[in-house]
């Protein structure tokens, strides 16, 4: 569920959906799973770009480099206060 800071007490919750996305050769959308938990949340919110260095069979998933991913995860240390 998601509560709004200013409705305090208020939850706002619907039913889990099925990942629509880019899939592992050989897997189809009937594969995934429902799409629940904070993961979708925090990767729509670009929190996975922190990782991504640390994750080269993602990279091939959603296209780029390795390197390009220790890149992407080099500049996230320039909007942080710490490693």
């Amino acid at each position: 569920g998601l509560r709004v800071s200013g409705l305090p007490g208020q939850w706002f919750t619907g039913p889990a959906q099925q990942v629509i996305g880019p899939m592992f050769a050989g897997y189809k959308p009937e594969d995934s799973g429902l799409d629940i938990g904070d993961s979708a949340i925090t990767e729509t919110y670009g929190i996975g770009g922190f990782a991504m260095a640390t994750a080269p069979a993602i990279v091939a998933l959603v296209g780029g480099t390795v390197e390009e991913a220790i890149d992407f995860s080099r500049q996230m240390r320039e909007i942080t206060l710490g490693e």
